[in-house]
Protein backbone atom coordinates (compact mmCIF):
# COMPACT_ATOMS: atom_id res chain seq x y z
CA UNK A 1 0.00 0.00 0.00
CA UNK A 2 2.63 2.09 0.94
CA UNK A 3 4.38 1.90 -2.25
CA UNK A 4 1.54 2.96 -4.35
CA UNK A 5 1.66 5.89 -2.32
CA UNK A 6 4.83 6.74 -3.14
CA UNK A 7 4.38 5.91 -6.87
CA UNK A 8 1.12 8.47 -7.10
CA UNK A 9 3.27 11.11 -5.48
CA UNK A 10 6.06 10.67 -8.31
CA UNK A 11 3.65 11.01 -10.85
CA UNK A 12 1.33 13.80 -9.36
CA UNK A 13 3.75 17.01 -10.92
CA UNK A 14 4.21 14.78 -14.00
CA UNK A 15 0.19 14.85 -14.66
CA UNK A 16 -0.01 18.31 -13.34
CA UNK A 17 2.52 19.52 -16.26
CA UNK A 18 0.36 17.77 -18.93
CA UNK A 19 -2.67 19.70 -17.77
CA UNK A 20 -0.88 22.95 -18.04
CA UNK A 21 0.46 22.14 -21.60
CA UNK A 22 -2.94 21.24 -22.41
CA UNK A 23 -4.57 24.36 -21.45
CA UNK A 24 -1.78 26.17 -22.93
CA UNK A 25 -2.75 24.76 -25.74
CA UNK A 26 -6.28 25.53 -26.07
CA UNK A 27 -5.20 29.17 -25.20
CA UNK A 28 -3.08 29.46 -28.26
CA UNK A 29 -5.83 28.25 -30.19
CA UNK A 30 -8.13 30.86 -29.04
CA UNK A 31 -5.28 33.31 -30.78
CA UNK A 32 -5.79 37.09 -30.07
CA UNK A 33 -4.76 38.83 -33.24
CA UNK A 34 -3.36 42.50 -32.47
CA UNK A 35 -4.77 44.99 -34.48
CA UNK A 36 -4.64 48.88 -35.58
CA UNK A 37 -8.28 50.64 -36.52
CA UNK A 38 -9.65 53.81 -38.09
CA UNK A 39 -12.74 55.41 -38.66
CA UNK A 40 -15.09 56.11 -42.03
CA UNK A 41 -14.91 60.04 -42.63
CA UNK A 42 -16.80 61.92 -45.26
CA UNK A 43 -14.87 63.40 -48.32
CA UNK A 44 -14.72 62.42 -52.28
CA UNK A 45 -12.14 61.35 -54.44
CA UNK A 46 -11.46 63.25 -57.89
CA UNK A 47 -11.13 61.14 -61.11
CA UNK A 48 -8.65 62.67 -62.90
CA UNK A 49 -7.23 61.53 -66.97
CA UNK A 50 -4.24 61.40 -67.25
CA UNK A 51 -2.09 62.59 -70.04
CA UNK A 52 1.36 63.64 -71.21
CA UNK A 53 3.42 66.27 -72.19
CA UNK A 54 6.84 67.89 -72.58
CA UNK A 55 8.56 70.98 -71.49
CA UNK A 56 9.49 73.82 -73.74
CA UNK A 57 11.06 77.42 -73.67
CA UNK A 58 8.60 79.96 -75.58
CA UNK A 59 11.06 82.66 -76.01
CA UNK A 60 14.46 82.07 -77.40
CA UNK A 61 17.12 84.83 -78.20
CA UNK A 62 19.56 84.19 -81.30
CA UNK A 63 23.11 86.01 -80.12
CA UNK A 64 24.12 87.16 -83.30
CA UNK A 65 27.53 88.97 -84.75
CA UNK A 66 27.55 92.79 -84.67
CA UNK A 67 30.36 92.37 -87.43
CA UNK A 68 32.42 90.40 -89.35
CA UNK A 69 35.11 88.84 -86.69
CA UNK A 70 37.21 86.14 -85.38
CA UNK A 71 36.08 84.61 -81.88
CA UNK A 72 38.86 85.31 -79.72
CA UNK A 73 37.41 84.10 -76.49
CA UNK A 74 34.30 82.26 -75.60
CA UNK A 75 32.98 82.65 -72.04
CA UNK A 76 29.81 80.20 -71.89
CA UNK A 77 28.80 76.85 -73.04
CA UNK A 78 25.83 75.04 -73.40
CA UNK A 79 23.60 75.10 -70.23
CA UNK A 80 25.20 78.11 -68.93
CA UNK A 81 22.42 79.78 -66.57
CA UNK A 82 23.63 83.96 -68.33
CA UNK A 83 22.37 87.06 -66.70
CA UNK A 84 22.02 90.14 -68.19
CA UNK A 85 24.81 91.98 -69.10
CA UNK A 86 27.14 89.23 -68.60
CA UNK A 87 29.82 88.86 -71.19
CA UNK A 88 29.38 85.75 -73.80
CA UNK A 89 32.20 86.27 -76.40
CA UNK A 90 34.74 88.46 -77.06
CA UNK A 91 35.27 89.11 -80.89
CA UNK A 92 37.98 90.97 -83.15
CA UNK A 93 37.49 92.32 -87.00
CA UNK A 94 40.67 91.66 -89.74
CA UNK A 95 41.41 95.07 -89.03
CA UNK A 96 41.83 94.95 -85.41
CA UNK A 97 43.83 92.11 -85.76
CA UNK A 98 46.05 94.43 -88.51
CA UNK A 99 46.17 97.87 -86.62
CA UNK A 100 46.31 95.85 -82.95
CA UNK A 101 50.47 96.51 -82.54
CA UNK A 102 49.38 100.72 -83.06
CA UNK A 103 48.29 102.19 -80.04
CA UNK A 104 45.69 104.44 -82.00
CA UNK A 105 43.60 101.85 -83.16
CA UNK A 106 44.24 98.99 -80.45
CA UNK A 107 40.80 98.98 -79.89
CA UNK A 108 39.07 99.30 -83.25
CA UNK A 109 37.24 96.32 -84.54
CA UNK A 110 37.60 94.43 -80.23
CA UNK A 111 33.81 93.94 -78.95
CA UNK A 112 32.80 91.87 -75.90
CA UNK A 113 28.97 90.48 -76.91
CA UNK A 114 26.61 90.55 -73.89
CA UNK A 115 23.45 89.03 -72.88
CA UNK A 116 20.63 91.19 -73.85
CA UNK A 117 18.67 88.92 -71.52
CA UNK A 118 18.88 86.20 -68.56
CA UNK A 119 18.36 82.64 -69.84
CA UNK A 120 19.83 79.79 -70.25
CA UNK A 121 22.71 78.53 -73.49
CA UNK A 122 20.52 75.78 -74.71
CA UNK A 123 22.88 75.94 -78.51
CA UNK A 124 26.46 77.28 -79.83
CA UNK A 125 26.86 77.71 -83.10
CA UNK A 126 30.98 79.41 -82.76
CA UNK A 127 34.02 78.07 -80.56
CA UNK A 128 36.91 80.14 -80.05
CA UNK A 129 39.13 81.00 -83.66
CA UNK A 130 35.86 80.56 -85.85
CA UNK A 131 35.19 83.62 -88.34
CA UNK A 132 31.60 84.39 -88.43
CA UNK A 133 30.45 86.76 -90.69
CA UNK A 134 27.82 89.77 -89.97
CA UNK A 135 25.10 88.65 -88.80
CA UNK A 136 25.99 85.07 -88.28
CA UNK A 137 24.11 83.30 -85.12
CA UNK A 138 26.68 82.92 -82.36
CA UNK A 139 24.71 80.76 -79.78
CA UNK A 140 21.02 81.06 -78.58
CA UNK A 141 19.36 80.74 -75.32
CA UNK A 142 16.36 80.33 -73.69
CA UNK A 143 14.33 82.62 -71.02
CA UNK A 144 13.87 80.83 -68.17
CA UNK A 145 10.75 82.62 -67.74
CA UNK A 146 8.91 81.42 -70.79
CA UNK A 147 9.20 77.63 -69.65
CA UNK A 148 5.79 75.75 -70.34
CA UNK A 149 4.53 72.44 -70.62
CA UNK A 150 2.66 71.34 -74.03
CA UNK A 151 0.16 69.06 -72.96
CA UNK A 152 -0.80 66.58 -75.79
CA UNK A 153 -5.10 66.48 -75.54
CA UNK A 154 -6.85 63.88 -77.22
CA UNK A 155 -9.81 65.92 -79.34
CA UNK A 156 -12.57 63.65 -76.85
CA UNK A 157 -10.84 64.95 -73.99
CA UNK A 158 -11.11 68.95 -74.62
CA UNK A 159 -13.81 69.22 -72.70
CA UNK A 160 -12.16 68.69 -69.32
CA UNK A 161 -9.12 71.44 -70.66
CA UNK A 162 -10.61 74.74 -68.61
CA UNK A 163 -9.07 78.25 -69.76
CA UNK A 164 -6.85 78.90 -66.47
CA UNK A 165 -8.21 75.58 -64.64
CA UNK A 166 -6.13 73.72 -62.21
CA UNK A 167 -3.80 70.48 -63.60
CA UNK A 168 -1.05 68.59 -62.23
CA UNK A 169 2.01 67.88 -63.69
CA UNK A 170 4.22 64.91 -62.22
CA UNK A 171 7.91 65.36 -63.22
CA UNK A 172 10.09 61.99 -64.32
CA UNK A 173 11.54 62.01 -60.39
CA UNK A 174 7.46 62.34 -59.20
CA UNK A 175 7.85 65.93 -57.81
CA UNK A 176 4.33 66.89 -58.70
CA UNK A 177 4.02 71.01 -59.64
CA UNK A 178 0.35 72.39 -59.55
CA UNK A 179 0.04 74.13 -63.07
CA UNK A 180 -2.31 76.24 -64.90
CA UNK A 181 -4.07 75.31 -68.32
CA UNK A 182 -3.89 78.29 -70.92
CA UNK A 183 -4.13 78.26 -74.71
CA UNK A 184 -4.59 75.69 -76.99
CA UNK A 185 -2.46 75.42 -80.15
CA UNK A 186 -4.00 75.58 -83.62
CA UNK A 187 -1.80 72.84 -84.95
CA UNK A 188 -3.08 69.05 -83.86
CA UNK A 189 0.00 66.39 -84.87
CA UNK A 190 -0.46 64.34 -88.13
CA UNK A 191 -0.19 60.73 -86.50
CA UNK A 192 -1.94 60.62 -83.09
CA UNK A 193 -4.16 63.51 -84.04
CA UNK A 194 -3.56 65.14 -80.39
CA UNK A 195 -3.61 69.17 -80.12
CA UNK A 196 -1.16 70.71 -77.88
CA UNK A 197 -2.20 72.70 -74.86
CA UNK A 198 0.02 74.88 -72.72
CA UNK A 199 0.30 74.83 -68.85
CA UNK A 200 2.14 77.08 -66.74
CA UNK A 201 3.81 76.15 -63.15
CA UNK A 202 6.74 77.65 -61.05
CA UNK A 203 9.31 75.82 -60.71
CA UNK A 204 12.86 75.27 -60.92
CA UNK A 205 15.18 74.96 -64.06
CA UNK A 206 14.26 72.17 -66.33
CA UNK A 207 16.14 70.73 -69.42
CA UNK A 208 13.87 71.85 -72.64
CA UNK A 209 12.06 68.04 -74.20
CA UNK A 210 11.58 66.97 -70.81
CA UNK A 211 8.60 64.03 -70.90
CA UNK A 212 5.86 64.36 -67.66
CA UNK A 213 2.53 62.99 -66.77
CA UNK A 214 -0.14 66.09 -66.62
CA UNK A 215 -3.23 65.03 -64.25
CA UNK A 216 -6.54 67.21 -65.42
CA UNK A 217 -10.00 66.82 -62.96
CA UNK A 218 -12.88 65.55 -64.38
CA UNK A 219 -15.13 68.34 -63.53
CA UNK A 220 -17.91 65.82 -62.84
CA UNK A 221 -19.53 67.28 -59.86
CA UNK A 222 -18.62 64.56 -57.25
CA UNK A 223 -20.62 63.66 -54.78
CA UNK A 224 -19.54 63.32 -50.88
CA UNK A 225 -18.66 59.56 -50.29
CA UNK A 226 -17.74 57.52 -47.39
CA UNK A 227 -13.77 57.49 -47.20
CA UNK A 228 -11.80 55.20 -45.48
CA UNK A 229 -7.60 53.75 -45.67
CA UNK A 230 -7.11 51.72 -48.52
CA UNK A 231 -4.94 49.52 -46.06
CA UNK A 232 -8.39 48.74 -44.21
CA UNK A 233 -10.25 47.37 -47.40
CA UNK A 234 -9.62 43.46 -47.72
CA UNK A 235 -10.48 41.62 -51.19
CA UNK A 236 -10.59 38.07 -52.67
CA UNK A 237 -7.59 37.37 -55.29
CA UNK A 238 -9.61 37.82 -58.52
CA UNK A 239 -10.27 41.69 -56.97
CA UNK A 240 -14.18 41.24 -57.38
CA UNK A 241 -15.20 41.17 -53.79
CA UNK A 242 -14.55 43.47 -50.99
CA UNK A 243 -15.06 44.29 -47.70
CA UNK A 244 -13.91 45.39 -44.28
CA UNK A 245 -13.44 44.13 -40.69
CA UNK A 246 -15.59 46.00 -38.12
CA UNK A 247 -14.83 45.48 -34.42
CA UNK A 248 -17.30 44.75 -31.65
CA UNK A 249 -16.97 43.67 -28.87
CA UNK A 250 -13.20 42.67 -29.17
CA UNK A 251 -14.40 40.61 -32.39
CA UNK A 252 -13.53 41.27 -36.01
CA UNK A 253 -17.01 41.09 -38.11
CA UNK A 254 -16.82 40.80 -42.10
CA UNK A 255 -18.99 44.19 -43.67
CA UNK A 256 -19.03 43.58 -47.60
CA UNK A 257 -19.07 46.78 -49.32
CA UNK A 258 -19.14 48.19 -52.74
CA UNK A 259 -16.32 50.44 -53.34
CA UNK A 260 -16.01 53.80 -55.68
CA UNK A 261 -13.38 55.81 -56.55
CA UNK A 262 -9.53 55.53 -54.89
CA UNK A 263 -6.22 56.72 -55.15
CA UNK A 264 -2.81 55.37 -53.68
CA UNK A 265 -4.01 56.00 -49.96
CA UNK A 266 -7.54 56.32 -49.98
CA UNK A 267 -10.61 54.22 -51.15
CA UNK A 268 -14.56 55.54 -51.43
CA UNK A 269 -17.23 53.13 -49.71
CA UNK A 270 -20.63 53.30 -52.11
CA UNK A 271 -22.64 51.09 -49.87
CA UNK A 272 -23.66 49.85 -47.15
CA UNK A 273 -23.73 52.89 -45.12
CA UNK A 274 -21.10 53.05 -42.22
CA UNK A 275 -21.23 55.08 -38.85
CA UNK A 276 -18.56 57.08 -37.90
CA UNK A 277 -18.11 55.67 -34.46
CA UNK A 278 -17.86 52.28 -36.14
CA UNK A 279 -14.29 51.21 -35.28
CA UNK A 280 -12.66 49.37 -38.65
CA UNK A 281 -9.34 47.23 -38.14
CA UNK A 282 -6.68 49.01 -40.46
CA UNK A 283 -3.87 46.86 -40.19
CA UNK A 284 -3.91 43.23 -39.06
CA UNK A 285 -6.87 42.52 -40.94
CA UNK A 286 -5.14 40.40 -44.34
CA UNK A 287 -6.56 36.69 -43.38
CA UNK A 288 -8.52 37.76 -40.56
CA UNK A 289 -11.37 35.57 -39.99
CA UNK A 290 -15.14 36.25 -39.32
CA UNK A 291 -15.79 36.52 -35.64
CA UNK A 292 -11.80 36.45 -35.09
CA UNK A 293 -10.87 37.52 -31.68
CA UNK A 294 -8.45 40.78 -31.60
CA UNK A 295 -6.73 43.14 -29.71
CA UNK A 296 -6.86 46.57 -30.92
CA UNK A 297 -3.13 48.06 -30.22
CA UNK A 298 -3.95 52.15 -31.42
CA UNK A 299 -6.31 54.13 -32.72
CA UNK A 300 -5.54 55.46 -36.32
Amino acid sequence: MSKRIVIILMLLPFLSGCKRTATDEGDNKKGVTEVTVTTVYSGYIQDNIELTGTTSYQKKVLVSAPISAFVTNTYVKIGSRIRTGQKLFEIESKEHQALAKMDTYSKLGKIIVRAQHPGVITSMEVQTGSYMMEGAVLCTFADVSSLVFHINVPYEDHRYMIPNGRCVIVLPDNTRLNARIGSSLLSAEDMSQVQPYIAKAQTKLLPEGMNVKVLIPKRNNAKCRQIIPKSALQSDETMQRFWIMKVARNKAIKVPVTIGRSNQSEVEIVSPRISTSDVIVNNGAYALPDQASVKIVNKQ
